[in-house]
């Protein structure tokens, strides 16, 4: 853990500072009817972006050819006669902001992760029902009178499909609400059911293979929460109900795949249920922590929460802790070690530290005298090299947010994203308002790098502020039939910020890329001004002690063995022969 965020260099004479950021670029993507589902990096530093495709008008459910005009050459055509949200866009941008490739596919994207095999996995949903793949889970829809069905597909690194399932669902049950994938290309999906009608939902050896049929106080049926794990071919290895309970999130560590969650209902004849421990406390909680063999779908362990301890929403993990961030609009939580003590107004997040036991490490509020907010399926909360990166959005007036160095210590229009920066321990290191003067959207997703760099991306109506000089698409793309004040304007934006590097010495923009980092020694170096002008290469220790120097041809990409380093975080510096410029990033080497 960190327990500074100055680390002076003394052989060079730089200060490096980790709590002051820059937007490095920021851009508009897509047009009319596009609205950010996720975002994630590939392995080459590529952000990847999803987009749902709803046009506002039905009149223009056939106008292709507004919507081609976003895609590059290589990429698939809308759909005319397009069904709301069950199309999406998927575009490429390199670290530098360029477009790489841009594309449409027939389902709407919820969720979308590359796996270690660099394949893309996506869950969805879609109103058409030919798309399954033989061999698969559900090759098939399984009713027929649902718009929209669930669906999970895997793609190759180019965006061609390997295969494609649905997932069973009715118009009474949820979609899929998360999956997770392991190290060795395996998916775990979670959701609820109201109905146990399914075939081969359940394998008879898990730890719930039959539905618990119970109802509340309105005579409706309580939900029975479910698991289950695919493989890389699309194939149900094993599925679980996990009684009458929903599921939050679920990661792997430690070999166990871990769940949170909390029961619909507290019936007395279900007070043990979800609890292995001998002398767990039932009578006051509704919050569950549990393990599960990933290889059998049995539980290993379950523990309630207090209820004066909230567990909910999203949940990230550094191997052996957990973090956890969610709504909440009670003001009765336990907090401790809090950057915010007390709720600050009508409904705040909540951001709490459990260790491997499930022991709760600090707790705090997060919001102001307004209303904070979170999307239920876009991604709030990343963890990354020791820190922990958010993204939500605020109507609050007060300042609860921002740091020294902020990025915009006010809120431009009514609505907007903010972003946080918190150390392990419960720190918080910068904070960001992040929007225009129009509205931004609750769906605002977090994209945390390496180098303490991060993505925001989103939904906004703001016509200014948003985008930097020369970027993809510097002004809002608006379909000129709903180019009326009477009508919603809404486009994508993506804006990157990097930390600042203070230096006694002139130095370039982030354009030089060093990849992979966390690395094993074995480092690449591209971009920039490489190719024309020679480069110095200097690398220092966190003591500031130059442990690497040479002097560098001209090139394109170049890759340096530093495996005869030890672990820990050394900083790369570039300085051109000519123009004397130095760019200077941090690498670590695990």
């Amino acid at each position: 853990m960190k327990k500074a965020y100055l680390i002076v260099l003394l052989l060079s004479n730089f200060v490096f500072s980790q709590d002051n950021y820059n937007r490095t670029w920021a851009t508009y993507f897509g047009g009319s009817g596009f609205d950010v589902s996720d975002a994630v990096t590939d392995r080459f530093g590529n952000l990847v972006v999803s987009a749902l495709v709803s046009p506002f008008n039905t009149a223009l459910s056939n106008d292709v050819a507004y919507y081609n005009q976003f895609k590059t050459a290589t990429g698939l055509s809308c759909q005319a006669g397009m069904d709301a949200g069950n199309q999406s866009f998927v575009a490429k941008f390199s670290p530098d902001g360029t477009l790489l490739f841009a594309t449409y596919l027939p389902y709407g994207i919820v969720e979308i992760q590359q796996n270690k095999q660099n394949k893309w996995v996506i869950r969805g949903h879609t109103n058409q029902t030919n798309l399954g793949t033989a061999g698969t889970w559900l090759v098939n829809p399984s009713a027929v009178s649902v718009n929209s069905y669930s669906i999970i597909t895997q793609l190759t690194e180019d965006f061609t499909t390997e295969w494609f399932s649905y997932i069973p669902n009715t118009a009474n049950t949820s979609t899929v609400d998360d999956f997770y994938l392991d190290d060795n290309h395996n998916i775990y999906l979670h959701t609820k059911y109201t109905d146990a009608s399914f075939p081969n939902l359940t394998t008879p050896t898990t730890f719930q293979p039959n539905f618990i049929l119970q109802y509340d106080v309105n005579n409706d049926i309580i939900p029975n929460g479910y698991l289950c794990k695919l493989n890389n071919l699309g194939q149900q290895q094993w599925g679980t109900f996990l009684g009458l309970m929903s599921v939050n999130d679920v990661v792997i560590t430690d070999s166990n795949l871990v769940i949170t969650g909390f029961r619909e209902e507290n019936l007395p004849a279900y007070n043990s249920y979800y609890c292995t421990e001998a002398n767990c406390d039932v009578t006051a909680t509704e919050y569950v922590f549990a393990k599960f063999d990933p290889n059998t779908g049995q539980r290993i362990f379950g523990k309630y929460i207090p209820s004066s301890v909230f567990i909910g929403g999203d949940m990230v993990t550094d191997g052996s802790n957990f973090f956890v961030l969610g709504p909440i609009d009670l003001n009765n939580k336990i907090t401790f070690n809090a950057y915010q003590a007390s709720n600050g107004g009508i409904r705040d997040l909540y951001l709490a530290k459990y260790n491997s036991n499930f022991q709760l490490q600090w707790a705090t509020y997060i919001g102001g005298s307004g209303f904070e907010y979170l999307n239920d399926y876009f991604n709030w909360l990343e963890y990354k090299e020791g820190y922990l990166y958010l993204s939500a959005w605020t109507e609050s007036t007060n300042n609860f947010i921002t740091s020294t160095n902020s990025y915009s210590t006010t809120k431009q229009g009514s609505d907007d994203n903010f972003i946080m920066k918190f150390s392990a321990d419960g720190a918080l290191v910068w904070g960001s308002y992040y929007g225009g003067l129009g509205y931004e959207s609750s769906n605002s997703e977090i994209v945390a790098t390496s180098n303490e760099s991060f993505y925001i991306c989103g939904s906004t109506t703001s016509t200014s502020a948003m985008t930097t000089p020369n970027c993809h698409q510097e002004t809002m793309n608006i379909h000129p039939v709903l180019n009326s004040p009477f009508v919603d304007k809404w486009n994508c934006y993506i804006a990157k910020f990097t930390p600042v590097v203070l230096s006694s010495d002139s130095f370039t923009e982030n354009t030089i890329q060093i990849y992979p980092n966390p690395s094993n020694g074995i480092v690449t170096i591209s971009g920039g001004n490489l190719s024309k002008e020679k480069h110095k290469l200097t690398i220092y220790n966190e003591l500031g002690q130059q442990v690497y120097n040479k002097n560098m041809a001209l090139f394109n990409e170049y890759t340096i063995n530093l495996s005869h380093l030890s672990k820990g975080i050394y900083f790369i510096t570039m300085q051109s022969e000519e123009s004397n410029l130095k760019q200077t990033e941090k690498l670590i080497i695990k």
